[in-house]
């Protein structure tokens, strides 16, 4: 469970706050010096399937404020079907939010040959959704593939039903597993790890495959990575010493 550390930091994690805590997830501050805040979810799975969107609103009241002397460049969630919501989070937010390691898809599409698809392994592939895929084209769907560790595991044991603690080794076998039965029908160009927990055996996976894997640390490393530390400039303003690219 998050403590809702509040220290000034460059990445902001949000999670859910009675979640399991899994060292090497996104959820661990360690990763990036991350500060760290909880929302609510007595049953996670639930409130992604409420029309409602809970987690949706219970989100955006966790974003820093606009124009906070300490704001995060990056904000950094953990449940990657939040994807769906990337244009209410960045709307809302001046730091950068990666919602999802799915963030990733079309640059993927753009950059790998078009006979390769892409894997894209979700906790529950019951609750994805095209909406989890922004800036994905229709035309593009076809190289896209949807696997989920719904299914009895240790996966499942740990992450959905929460009925044993998370044996990092277990899961990367499994996970191993999905990929070798879909690489031996399909030519795989990448490996999207949607689930924040999955962040934890990302380094090894890469370890074993030849595709780049895509996981939330990636995404916050690259973020991280092309943002300045000027702390003053705003949405709207430029720094003192910046130019401005673009003519008015």
């Amino acid at each position: 469970m998050p403590d809702d550390q509040t220290k000034s930091a460059e990445v902001l994690v949000i999670t859910p706050q009675d979640a399991p805590f899994v060292a090497g997830s996104a959820a661990d501050p360690s990763i990036h010096d991350a500060g760290l805040t909880g929302i609510e979810s007595a049953n996670l799975f639930s409130d992604l399937a409420d029309p409602r969107h809970p987690l949706l609103h219970r989100t955006l009241a966790r974003l820093p404020p606009a124009g906070g002397s300490e704001s995060p460049s990056v904000v950094a969630l953990t449940i990657g079907y939040l994807s769906r919501y990337q244009g209410e989070f960045a709307a809302a937010s001046e730091a950068v939010v990666v919602s999802s390691p799915l963030l990733a898809v079309p640059t993927l599409l753009a950059t790998l040959a078009p006979d390769r698809v892409i894997l894209v392994i979700y906790a529950d592939s019951h609750l994805a959704s095209t909406a989890d895929l922004p800036g994905v084209a229709s035309t593009d769907r076809d190289r896209l593939l949807v696997a989920g560790l719904q299914g009895p595991g240790p996966f499942r044991s740990a992450v959905i039903d929460r009925a044993e603690a998370f044996d990092a080794t277990a899961v990367l076998e499994q996970i191993e597993g999905v990929i070798t039965e879909f690489a031996a029908a399909h030519r795989i160009g990448a490996v999207v790890l949607e689930c924040g927990e999955m962040a934890c055996i990302a380094d090894r996976l890469r370890d074993r495959i030849t595709v780049p894997v895509i996981d939330y640390h990636a995404l916050i490393h690259f973020f991280r990575g092309t943002i300045g530390r000027t702390r003053t400039l705003r949405r709207g303003t430029l720094a003192p010493t910046q130019i401005d690219p673009l003519p008015r």
